[in-house]
C-alpha cells in the first residue's frame, strides 16, 4: 500500500471479502492517456453503492465514492436497474464521451 500513496490512486486493502480469489490491494490508478495509447482498451474502475429505495449511502461511503472519482474510476450510488445503468454509461466521465 505504501508504494501506492504516491501515485494519487485509490485503494483498497481487503481483510474479508465475500467472494474467494479477490485480490488483497484493490486500486484505481489515474492515468493520463497519451497520443500512443490511442486504440489500446484500458481498464474502468467502477464502484458503485447499491441502496434501496429512500436510502443513501453513509458518509464514509460518499467520502470514498469521491476518492475513486477523483482517481478516474466511476462512482455513485444506485438505487435501482436504470441507475445503475446510468452511473455505467456515465456521459460526464471523459472516456464515455
Amino acid at each position: 500500500m505504501k508504494a501506492l500513496k504516491g501515485l494519487d490512486a485509490y485503494t483498497v486493502k481487503t481483510v474479508i471479502t465475500s467472494r474467494n480469489g479477490v485480490s488483497d490491494i484493490i486500486a484505481c490508478l489515474p492515468k493520463k492517456i497519451t497520443q500512443e495509447m490511442v486504440g489500446q482498451t484500458l481498464g474502468l474502475y467502477v464502484a458503485i453503492e447499491m441502496k434501496r429505495e429512500g436510502l443513501d449511502a453513509r458518509p464514509l461511503q460518499h467520502h470514498k465514492l469521491k476518492k475513486v472519482r477523483d482517481a478516474g474510476g466511476v462512482a455513485g450510488v444506485a438505487r435501482d436497474v436504470d441507475e445503475l445503468k446510468q452511473l455505467l454509461t456515465h456521459p460526464d466521465h471523459p472516456l464515455f464521451s
